[in-house]
Protein backbone atom coordinates (compact mmCIF):
# COMPACT_ATOMS: atom_id res chain seq x y z
CA UNK A 1 0.00 0.00 0.00
CA UNK A 2 2.92 2.51 0.65
CA UNK A 3 4.19 1.95 -2.56
CA UNK A 4 1.30 2.83 -4.11
CA UNK A 5 1.10 6.07 -2.03
CA UNK A 6 4.12 7.39 -3.50
CA UNK A 7 3.60 7.05 -7.31
CA UNK A 8 1.24 9.03 -9.49
CA UNK A 9 -1.37 7.06 -11.25
CA UNK A 10 -1.69 8.29 -15.04
CA UNK A 11 -5.47 7.85 -16.58
CA UNK A 12 -6.03 6.92 -19.67
CA UNK A 13 -6.49 9.92 -21.71
CA UNK A 14 -8.20 10.16 -25.14
CA UNK A 15 -4.32 10.67 -26.72
CA UNK A 16 -3.50 7.29 -25.14
CA UNK A 17 -6.33 5.88 -26.68
CA UNK A 18 -5.44 7.05 -30.24
CA UNK A 19 -1.87 6.33 -29.96
CA UNK A 20 -3.00 2.69 -28.85
CA UNK A 21 -4.65 2.36 -32.30
CA UNK A 22 -2.21 3.79 -33.90
CA UNK A 23 0.84 1.10 -31.82
CA UNK A 24 -1.91 -1.34 -32.51
CA UNK A 25 -2.37 -1.01 -36.07
CA UNK A 26 1.28 -0.67 -36.80
CA UNK A 27 2.44 -4.02 -35.03
CA UNK A 28 -0.51 -5.81 -36.67
CA UNK A 29 0.66 -4.70 -39.95
CA UNK A 30 3.87 -6.09 -39.42
CA UNK A 31 2.62 -9.59 -37.92
CA UNK A 32 4.05 -8.76 -34.03
CA UNK A 33 1.34 -7.82 -32.34
CA UNK A 34 1.60 -7.85 -28.17
CA UNK A 35 -0.31 -7.97 -25.47
CA UNK A 36 -3.59 -5.05 -25.32
CA UNK A 37 -1.99 -4.41 -22.00
CA UNK A 38 1.05 -3.70 -23.16
CA UNK A 39 0.24 -1.32 -25.99
CA UNK A 40 -2.27 0.79 -23.64
CA UNK A 41 0.84 1.29 -21.09
CA UNK A 42 3.44 1.84 -23.99
CA UNK A 43 0.55 4.47 -25.10
CA UNK A 44 0.56 5.86 -21.38
CA UNK A 45 4.08 6.49 -21.45
CA UNK A 46 4.14 7.98 -24.84
CA UNK A 47 1.62 10.79 -24.88
CA UNK A 48 3.26 11.93 -21.07
CA UNK A 49 6.87 11.69 -22.48
CA UNK A 50 8.06 8.87 -20.13
CA UNK A 51 10.70 6.52 -20.36
CA UNK A 52 9.25 2.70 -19.93
CA UNK A 53 10.85 0.47 -17.04
CA UNK A 54 10.59 -2.45 -18.52
CA UNK A 55 12.57 -6.39 -18.16
CA UNK A 56 10.55 -7.43 -21.41
CA UNK A 57 12.23 -5.51 -23.49
CA UNK A 58 11.46 -7.96 -26.62
CA UNK A 59 7.81 -7.08 -26.75
CA UNK A 60 8.03 -3.25 -26.00
CA UNK A 61 11.55 -2.53 -28.20
CA UNK A 62 8.49 -3.44 -31.19
CA UNK A 63 7.06 0.12 -30.97
CA UNK A 64 8.57 3.19 -32.46
CA UNK A 65 9.02 5.93 -30.74
CA UNK A 66 8.40 4.65 -27.18
CA UNK A 67 11.84 4.83 -24.88
CA UNK A 68 12.61 2.28 -22.77
CA UNK A 69 15.40 1.17 -20.41
CA UNK A 70 15.92 -2.35 -18.58
CA UNK A 71 17.29 -1.97 -14.57
CA UNK A 72 17.48 -5.60 -14.35
CA UNK A 73 20.70 -5.90 -17.52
Amino acid sequence: MQFCACNIILPLSDDAVVKAADIYAALKKLGELISDGDILVAAIAITNNLVLITNNSNHFSRINGLIIDNWKK
